[in-house]
């Protein structure tokens, strides 16, 4: 079968043949990209066109290892692994790119070699030649996967960055699949250095731990050792290192490598692939407005003690499991989880402490569960009733949030409020029947016109105390008001000498860490989160990402969110940059 098909842009299809290896039929499609001379290929098992989580491999050549089989390297062995996975599965991809030696050519990967013989890593050889680290391009293998239809795919690889990059170049990446690699005396260091300097997925514990046997143990026969995920029951002795942020200081922050502590029987070692900014609470904690000797949070175990600098703070990490306890079921490795803990790369932790993400959620939606779990928890307290007519101020994240469940509710009328233009256009676009600036200079006509009795049901979700002398105002009578916002330090000052004297206007406070008394015999917490992931299916929140930083830029977020509010709504660290 011949087939020449032009893609949008300057990639083109050239051929596509039969393929017949050792592990099944593949067709191949061979792909050229402009002036490029390099042609790129994928090889496809089954139909993938127009199917989500696709099984897809994307795999950079290697001659040395996949052609002369050099030890150096695992690529062989990924190569062929993930082509026996694709074909058992029946249907998959396998896209394979015409970038060698990490995209810096077949000449300085062989200079690289001499340099590690020298005692370098991959990273300081490469960094020695004037290269970068990695210097792949996955463009083409978005481009490649966009022609082949693909909607999304899950994604055979042990590298978050690829994720990243992928996803940034609008691929949508369901799941990682983890890709275990064979460990012998030639690659140990070169594993190592994947998973220390590049943040690969690997159990850095267990390759330290087969490194160090290697060096003493006379009962290895052969260069051959096994795979640290044949018995990856116990971390043993080793160390590893992690990156953490605290904030050290009014508007300071400071990013510390600090030493991981050994794990417990009991616990697993999970790899942070992104954690999400609250930007209401950690603004708070950033510019010093915190009530001292307040407990953090008693309802979330990775958040003791009291606010009170240094402090690491954060809720909401995704990540993946890279090692387990003794103790621990094995099949929790590998398990990508969402987890109530502050941002840093690493940390150890109980199982029943981490919430797996389920497969069909990709890793950016699920950063939103805790916000998503609030802003249930606050309709919950509000109790909506059909044909109600609701105003909400405040869109932040926790607002926007708040909204899009309201906007699933047979109400009357839904109308936003905030000051930033930004926000209030997502508000429209999430369902909002007006979205209104509170400082503009007609807000009362503007309410009026929306609200004519005042809101049956209003919430103040702002984090401003000005905003909710404002909520009192718009609530009509035997209207009720949820205040889920935290005002730290700052004082409310409000005017109850006027029409709240007489409108009976209910104040419910409101906020995560609990749960209302009269739901708390039916509401247990998995509960809870299921309705969240609920919502989260349906709303995609993902959408809301305004910024992503590198963790070790995340003085530049917070400055963002401090100086410039309007311009951000939700901002993610990443931690593969």
């Amino acid at each position: 079968m011949n087939v020449e098909r032009v893609h949008s842009g300057a990639l083109r299809r050239r051929v596509t043949s039969r393929i017949p290896t050792e592990h099944g039929d593949f067709q191949l499609y061979l792909y050229t990209n402009g002036s490029d001379t390099k042609e790129h290929v994928a090889l496809v098992c089954g139909d993938v066109s127009d199917k989500s989580h696709v099984l897809v491999r994307v795999h950079s050549e290697c001659f040395t290892g996949e052609v002369i089989g050099s030890s150096r390297c695992d690529c062989r062995e990924q190569f062929h692994l993930a082509m026996q996975q694709i074909a058992e599965e029946g249907c998959g991809a396998l896209v394979y790119l015409r970038q060698e030696g990490r995209g810096i050519g077949l000449l300085d990967k062989l200079r690289a070699y001499n340099l590690q013989d020298q005692g370098y890593d991959t990273v300081d050889a490469n960094l020695l030649l004037g290269h970068q680290p990695d210097e792949r391009d996955y463009t083409i293998a978005a481009l490649i996967l966009d022609d082949l239809q693909v909607r999304s795919i899950r994604l055979l690889t042990n590298n978050p960055l690829k994720i990243t990059s992928l996803r940034t170049l609008g691929v949508r990446v369901e799941r990682q699949i983890p890709v275990h690699p064979t460990v012998n005396a030639s690659n140990v260091h070169y594993l190592l250095t994947k998973a220390r300097r590049m943040h690969h997925l690997l159990s850095i514990a267990d390759i330290t731990v087969l490194q160090d046997e290697l060096a003493t143990a006379t009962s290895w026969h052969g260069d051959t050792l096994p795979s640290p995920w044949d018995d990856n029951r116990a971390l043993r002795h080793a160390r590893a290192h992690r990156t953490s942020l605290y904030f050290t200081d009014e508007r300071t922050i400071s990013i510390q490598e600090e030493e991981l502590p050994r794990v417990e029987a009991d616990q697993v070692v999970v790899q942070t692939l992104l954690s999400a900014i609250s930007p209401g609470t950690e603004s708070l904690i950033y510019r010093g407005e915190f009530p001292e000797d307040m407990p953090i949070d008693e309802s979330i175990t990775d958040l003791p003690g009291t606010f009170a600098y240094p402090l690491k703070y954060g809720y909401a990490a995704v990540g993946q499991v890279i090692a387990t306890g003794s103790e621990v079921d094995a099949e929790w490795e590998g398990r990508v989880v969402m987890a109530f803990h502050p941002h840093e790369s690493h940390f150890n932790a109980p199982p029943d402490t981490l919430i797996p993400v389920p497969d069909d959620i990709p890793v950016e939606d699920a950063l939103f569960l805790p916000n998503m779990e609030t802003a249930i928890n606050f309709v919950m307290d509000g109790s909506p009733l059909i044909g109600e007519h609701i105003a909400v101020f405040g869109q932040g994240i926790v607002g926007l949030l708040t909204a899009s469940v309201l906007a699933r509710f047979p109400i009357a009328s839904l109308v936003t409020l905030d000051r930033h233009e930004r926000r209030r256009c997502a508000s429209h676009e999430l369902g909002a029947t007006a979205s209104l600036d509170p400082e503009g200079g007609n807000l009362q006509e503007l309410l009026r016109e929306h609200l004519p009795n005042g809101a049956d049901l209003t919430y103040e979700l702002s984090g401003s105390p000005i905003a909710l002398d404002q909520a009192l105002e718009a609530t009509g009578y035997t209207g009720r008001v949820v205040v889920g916002s935290w005002y730290g330090d700052k004082r409310a000052s409000l005017n109850l000498g006027g029409r709240f004297h007489r409108s009976r206007i209910r104040l419910i406070s409101s906020q995560v860490s609990s749960i209302a008394p009269r739901f708390a015999g039916r509401w247990t917490k998995a509960r809870r989160f299921k309705t969240a992931w609920n919502m989260i299916r349906q709303i995609r929140p993902s959408r809301f990402i305004t910024h992503r930083f590198p963790i070790h830029e995340a003085a530049h977020a917070y400055e963002l969110l401090d100086q410039q509010p309007g311009e951000a709504i939700q901002v993610l660290f990443n931690y593969q940059a």
